[in-house]
């Protein structure tokens, strides 16, 4: 089932942001940029880090997202490895941070899927809380000493009652550019990162869940990020992503639910 967060708390005016490990140029803020390659560095390849988001919020997802291989040619080392861990700590506004009173997740695996860059974590059910500590274990990184995250989310869900109509599209677009010669036709290629993107036509939207969409396009619009999956079990490493509406479409009104068709664009 697809579902929307479009507000991200980390986001908010006034959170605080810090680790127990950061290089210098690349401190543990950095988690609160919008562009991925923007990064936090840890100084060990086992820290955490800590967002006080100043009051309580409401919580249903919490996701870290780090560089990928934009080139399946180039050798790469992944920031974090899928048997990497981290745990989830939340603690209520009057609580101390970092003792998961609020929730607590144990140590899991970050799932971080090569090429797509992304770990979420879905609680069971909503969390409230002000404080979010993630201890992160690099195993992988022992070596390296460190490790690295671009972005993080902590956010509430919109789920709509009724998926996405059948036609559900889903393609890697590439952003390099290719030239020939006119003569010879030789080709000359501007290798480009790769890009995902979504298209969805949503044709049950409920009376009760058009304000929900609508708030969707007016907070966000085309201009902010919203983290989208398409699904909340299993392994969803490859069902997730930071993306921006392409364009803003109308909300079309049928006897008793609405539709709309939505193309999404990855945002990194």
């Amino acid at each position: 089932m697809v579902w929307f967060s479009h507000i991200n708390h980390v986001d908010a005016p006034g959170v605080s942001i810090t680790s127990n490990s950061e290089e210098l140029s690349m401190l543990a803020s950095k988690l609160g940029s919008r562009q991925i390659s923007d990064i936090w560095r840890s100084k060990a390849s086992t820290a955490y880090f800590e967002i006080d988001f100043g009051a309580d919020v409401l919580i249903d997802v919490l996701a870290i997202a780090v560089l990928r291989n934009n080139d399946p040619k180039k050798t790469w080392v992944e920031p974090l490895a899928a048997t990497d861990t981290i745990q989830h700590l939340l603690d209520a506004d009057g609580g101390t941070p970092g003792t998961g009173a609020a929730y607590d997740s144990g140590a899991i695996n970050t799932n971080i899927a090569p090429g797509y860059g992304y770990h979420t974590h879905i609680p069971s059910a909503q969390k409230t809380a002000r404080y979010w500590r993630g201890n992160i274990v690099g195993t992988s990184r022992v070596a390296l000493g460190y490790f690295d995250i671009g972005r993080a989310w902590a956010g509430a869900m919109f789920r709509p009652s009724i998926n996405y109509a059948p036609g559900f599209l889903e393609e890697w677009g590439d952003d390099g550019l290719i030239t020939r010669a006119n003569r010879s036709r030789a080709e000359f290629v501007s290798r480009g990162g790769r890009v995902r993107q979504w298209s969805m036509s949503m044709t049950g939207i409920y009376d009760n869940e058009r304000q929900s969409m609508l708030d969707l396009e007016r907070q966000a619009g085309v201009s902010d990020q919203v983290l989208i999956g398409q699904t909340e079990t299993g392994d969803i490493s490859k069902d997730v992503m930071l993306a921006r509406l392409n364009q803003i479409t109308g909300l079309s009104q049928l006897i008793s639910r609405s539709r709309k068709t939505m193309k999404w664009v990855e945002s990194r």
